[in-house]
């Protein structure tokens, strides 16, 4: 009889094959020694009369082999059997032994327009000015609306604070030291389509409201009173004596 798949029977005589074939080799059956070596995409750890797959998340790519090597980052290996791992898409990151090409997706807020990338902390904060509204982007999903300020990493086109005053009050918006704040426009300022900062209103104007899209809606200081700074939300400057401020 042909000796016994998954050994070999190098000797005469032989009554029962108890020579396991080698790693790295399959014994089909009827081997006088193992020299079919396992194929790429598979290994072959002994003993082996068909070669078996490198399972996802695993590749293989030379002839021979005991074992798989693990899909390293950057890269997917889909399915079973990869002889060459495949690299990361754009929108998507690949830590070692990823098996699709979307498992992690980069987050609302973020977008990445490069392959293989490794770890999420890769994928590109957004564009100040502009908003990533889902996962897995490549690029920003659009400009920012009028009315609200987005100054990186926004997830929305109308960002809003918790904080019913928003995130600024007066002067403070014009030298904030948080350039990456994401809010309604505050009061002071305003800001238009695509604004990744509040604009102050000038010095003559003021207003107490939240939103505002344009210059134009900043109203005049209140008669009474005069208005100096950038920024001002409430007059409180009272008119000089000898003075009308109308």
């Amino acid at each position: 009889e042909p000796c016994a798949a998954s050994f070999y029977c190098s000797d005469e005589a032989t009554t029962v094959a108890t020579k396991g074939c080698w790693p790295g080799y399959v014994c089909r059956g009827g081997d006088v020694y193992p020299s079919e070596k396992c194929p790429v995409g598979h290994f072959c750890a002994g003993n082996n009369s068909v070669p078996e797959p490198c399972a996802a998340g695993m590749y293989q790519n030379v002839t021979g082999q005991s074992e798989c090597m693990a899909c390293p980052a950057s890269y997917y290996c889909e399915g079973e059997g990869t002889v060459q791992p495949e690299a990361c898409p754009a929108g998507a990151w690949c830590p070692a032994e990823t098996t699709r090409p979307y498992a992690n997706l980069c987050p609302n807020g973020t977008f990445s327009d490069s392959l293989m990338l490794s770890a999420e902390a890769e994928c590109t904060l957004c564009t100040p000015g502009f908003y990533c509204g889902e996962a897995g982007l490549t690029a920003p999903s659009g400009e920012c609306d009028a009315g609200f300020t987005c100054g990186g990493a926004s997830s929305s086109a109308t960002p809003d604070s918790a904080e019913p005053s928003g995130a600024y009050t007066g002067e403070t918006c014009v030298d904030r030291g948080d350039a990456s704040t994401n809010d309604l426009c505050p009061p002071g300022h305003w800001c238009g389509a695509g604004s990744d900062a509040p604009v102050a209103c000038l010095p003559g104007t003021m207003s107490a409201a939240h939103g505002l899209t344009n210059a134009s809606q900043c109203e005049p200081c209140a008669a009474s009173f005069y208005c100096s700074d950038e920024a001002t939300t409430v007059a409180t400057k009272g008119c000089w004596p000898g003075y009308v401020c109308r």
